[in-house]
């Protein structure tokens, strides 16, 4: 009994930014227009996690959720 687990349905990996109110000005100045905001050089929302322009708590929620999502 009870609930075990909540997930995002529908929601493609490739836009889960979008969801992130505070990542969408960012994202056209991310060097890759494919970019994961995971890892790749020349992200812009990494560099506003690393300047504390986005929190790193939010950041770390929107990495456990797109794990999820290309699992």
């Amino acid at each position: 009994p009870g609930i075990r687990d909540f997930g995002l349905a529908g929601v493609p990996a490739d836009q889960l930014a979008l969801w992130y109110p505070e990542m969408v000005p960012l994202l056209d100045g991310c060097r890759f227009a494919d970019c994961t905001h995971s890892s790749e050089p020349g992200c812009a929302v990494l560099d506003a996690v690393e300047t504390g322009i986005i929190s790193a708590l939010r950041y770390k929620n929107y990495s456990q959720i797109l794990a999820s999502l290309q699992a």
